[in-house]
């Protein structure tokens, strides 16, 4: 989905910069009682979403003629 979204946005767009700044809490009320299933969703979302994106963007901000950023 990452790597689609990317080459999809690069059709029209020029990529430079990556601000990978994306995160969820929801139904964060209480450490001791949050069930496994939240916890592997808020991990999946805030950890595996924010590789997948980095991953996808990599290869498009390596070429030589970029002066492109990760941040």
């Amino acid at each position: 989905m990452a790597s689609y979204c990317i080459r999809s946005s690069l059709i029209s767009f020029h990529l430079d910069i990556l601000v990978n700044d994306t995160g969820i809490a929801s139904g964060f009320n209480d450490f001791e009682t949050l069930d496994i299933e939240a916890w592997q969703h808020i991990f999946d979302v805030n950890v595996f979403g924010t590789v997948c994106v980095t991953r996808a963007v990599i290869p498009f901000m390596k070429k030589p003629d970029l002066d492109a950023s990760l941040i």
